[in-house]
């Protein structure tokens, strides 16, 4: 499947991928290497240049704060700003609605997948993402295209999933999700076929095996209204 996804956006666009974790590194980091710099250009001449020290002092402050400011509108909310939703609220105990055909190719469909990707990309390592975790009870997951390398920010998505397990081979590993606490060891099956629907409606049918087949199975079941820490 080709990937769905702001992987070929504007510069900040990428930069943005970045977790917030590590933003805020390195803006603290570029601020003490800016100081750093500035102790070792005036430090042999703090007497005859005490006025120049004062004013350069505020240099790494201004800088961190300009920084700051491009930083947040590199991630401007959209108008309406879905909340991720959190263990005991209802919509994840809900089984998710089927998306309707009329939804297929349009701009609702396609904010709600920017939506998603944004919070899945958000988190450093989180690797799939389903809409009731925004509180969006549709049947709409997705995945990132890379399990390996978290700086590739495309994704695919899958519309009215179906899942049919490949054997009867499973076994049993352990699992995180941001709707819930902690790790849980939970069993899946090791490989599935999977009927979807992609954005402008086309039917398809994959098979998934190993990781990849069980972050799968974990999106489908939040769409089922199911948790980990309650399997």
């Amino acid at each position: 499947m080709s990937p769905v996804g702001p992987s070929k956006g504007p510069l900040p666009r990428k930069i943005f991928a970045v977790t917030r974790s590590l933003n805020l590194f390195i803006s603290g980091y570029g601020v003490n290497l800016f100081g750093l710099n500035q102790g070792l250009i005036f430090k042999d001449k703090e007497e005859n240049n005490s006025g120049m020290m004062n004013l350069l002092s505020f240099v790494p402050i201004v800088t961190f704060f300009m920084f700051a400011n491009c930083h947040s509108s590199w991630a401007q909310e959209p108008s309406w700003k879905p909340l991720l939703a959190a263990e005991g609220d209802s919509i994840l105990k809900q089984k998710s609605l089927l998306l309707e055909d009329k939804y297929f190719s349009s701009t609702h469909l396609r904010d709600l997948t920017e939506v998603l990707a944004k919070e899945m990309f958000s988190h450093f390592r989180i690797l799939g993402i389903a809409a009731p975790q925004m509180n969006v009870s549709v049947r709409v997951f997705l995945l990132r295209s890379s399990f390996i390398n978290p700086f590739n920010h495309s994704f695919e998505v899958y519309i009215n999933p179906k899942i049919t397990p490949v054997g009867n081979a499973m076994d049993s590993g352990l699992e995180f999700c941001l709707s819930t606490r902690g790790f849980h060891r939970i069993k899946r099956y090791k490989a599935i076929q999977l009927e979807f629907s992609k954005i402008d409606g086309t039917r398809k049918i994959i098979t998934l095996s190993g990781s990849r087949a069980r972050i799968a199975q974990h999106e489908l079941d939040h769409l089922d209204g199911k948790l980990i820490s309650v399997e």
